[in-house]
């Protein structure tokens, strides 16, 4: 896969997630609870990749070339939160006024740095049909991590608002330029009858679809509420926001970095071991009654929000890539990216209706449940049901005389 390719994803993905933080940064002077703040950031910037998804599976195919024109649209909005890139001020501190803002300022940026990645699946594919694109999906996420740590350990602390936005525009260009050479090298020993191949894949089934939606939702939601928590445990710091979505971004990255077996999720490849990652569903299981007894953990305890969401997110996403049919399939990182929405819509707007927290066992609960119906115990030998059955029982037993 040519070197510009690779780059050019990285970069996208970078831009990407180092936004996040960047116009939290920028809108956090405006409204009273950076808690409020960073999880309707997460909301909208996973709707917006949403549409940017749709966009790559409905007009992509059709624009060709003129996509690079798109790349442009951004340029407007630079340098953020300064001159033509400032937004107007808020009405008030709702969420509907926080929304309306990021639309007007921000959805542009983010809707198209969104595509980079499925651009570059499909812009590799039509040079090289039969080549694995999925480690691109890796890739843009270890980009992601990165970013991530960088801004929270080094541009926060050390660059003030002008600063890390005229460095996030000088990024811009320079995947501008990257862009234009990966499509450049994509184009190289082109023939004709290749976009052919791709196009006759068959869709997938529509049940597959609605599993990948239900397993996305699950750790989408549970990055919000162990975000809650660990926010509640050791302050609004942004290390403390970041924290559980780099994690969220690296157990993508750890999931898709390498082929899958056919049992469990679990990675085979890239020295871990199989069937690491098989007793995810377990876990998952027993964090419901144990969340109780994290809620505010003394000392080195609070890691064990960050430990239990690390694991679970990563053998769901291990199963997602399992499950992932071949090539670059648009219809399934649609389906992930709504997956994302749903769980952090749900955070969002439902959660707050009901007692403190209560996404936070309910995402575990939902994960293990969507798992079972896919894998049904009553299909497996007779030992299996009686220790899943034993099990279950046990953790309902545990979770009943456990007080909250």
């Amino acid at each position: 896969m040519p070197f510009s390719v690779r780059v050019f994803v990285f970069l996208g993905a970078a831009l990407l997630f180092a936004m996040e933080p960047l116009v939290g940064r920028v809108l956090l002077p405006s409204f009273g609870s950076a808690e409020h703040v960073w999880s309707t950031l997460l909301m909208f910037f996973q709707a917006v990749l949403l549409l940017g998804y749709l966009y790559v599976a409905v007009v992509l195919p059709r624009l060709g070339a003129l996509h690079l024109a798109l790349l442009l649209a951004p340029l407007v909005f630079l340098p953020f939160g300064l001159g033509w890139g400032a937004p107007p001020p808020p009405a008030d501190d709702s969420v509907a006024s926080l929304l309306t803002l990021l639309v007007r300022g921000y959805a542009v940026p983010f809707f198209v740095l969104s595509t980079t990645t499925l651009v570059a699946q499909r812009w590799s594919e039509e040079r090289s049909p039969d080549q694995d694109v999925h480690p691109l999906y890796a890739t843009s996420n270890v980009a992601s991590v990165v970013a991530l740590l960088v801004y929270a350990l080094v541009w926060e602390p050390f660059g003030g608002l002008r600063l890390q936005s005229w460095l996030w525009a000088v990024g811009y260009l320079l995947y501008l330029g990257f862009a234009m050479l990966a499509f450049a090298h994509t184009r190289r020993d082109e023939v004709d009858a290749r976009p052919a191949v791709r196009e006759n894949r068959p869709a997938p089934p529509l049940l597959d679809g609605v599993y990948w939606i239900a397993l996305a939702a699950g750790p989408s939601a549970l990055l919000l509420a162990v975000t809650h928590a660990f926010v509640l445990d050791v302050g609004n710091l942004p290390l403390a926001w970041t924290a559980p979505l780099v994690l969220y971004l690296a157990s993508f990255a750890l999931a898709f970095r390498a082929g899958a077996d056919s049992e469990g999720g679990a990675v085979s490849e890239g020295g871990v071991a199989p069937g690491w990652l098989r007793h995810w569903p377990l876990v998952s299981l027993f964090g419901a009654p144990a969340f109780t007894r994290l809620m505010n953990p003394d000392g080195p305890l609070v890691l064990l929000h960050l430990v239990l969401f690390g694991y679970v997110a990563w053998g769901a996403h291990a199963e997602l890539r399992r499950t992932a049919p071949e090539g670059s399939s648009p219809v399934f990182y649609v389906a992930v990216a709504a997956g994302g929405l749903f769980g952090s819509a749900f955070v969002v707007f439902v959660a707050p209706k009901f007692v403190a927290l209560f996404e936070y066992p309910f995402a575990l609960l939902w994960l293990t449940a969507v798992y079972v119906v896919r894998h049904p115990p009553w299909m497996a030998p007779l030992r299996a049901k009686l220790f899943f059955g034993g099990l279950l029982a046990f953790v309902v037993a545990l979770s009943a005389a456990w007080p909250p």
